[in-house]
Order: C-alpha cells, then sequence, then structure tokens
C-alpha cells in the first residue's frame, strides 16, 4: 500500500495532464483492527 500511495503522488507530480486515479488498498487481514467484528457466526 505505501509502494502504491508513492507511485500515485509521483504519477501526479510529475504528470501535466489532470486525471482522476483511483486505488483501492486491500490490507492483510492481520492488520485489520477489530477483525473480530467481521467474522460472521456459524448458523446453524
Amino acid at each position: 500500500m505505501k509502494h502504491v500511495g508513492e507511485a500515485v503522488k509521483d504519477y501526479t507530480l510529475s504528470s501535466s495532464v489532470q486525471s482522476q486515479i483511483v486505488a483501492i488498498g486491500i490490507p492483510t487481514w492481520g492488520i485489520i483492527h477489530n477483525r473480530d467484528t467481521l467474522v460472521q457466526a456459524e448458523v446453524r
């Protein structure tokens, strides 16, 4: 995610054309805070 952010920043600084960049960051499961709230309990 850090590298993508730096690449987007470098592109926008070096580009003379105003363009819109869309980026989606997907973190690893272990870095998400309160991840236990995202797990659905088993339905029986």
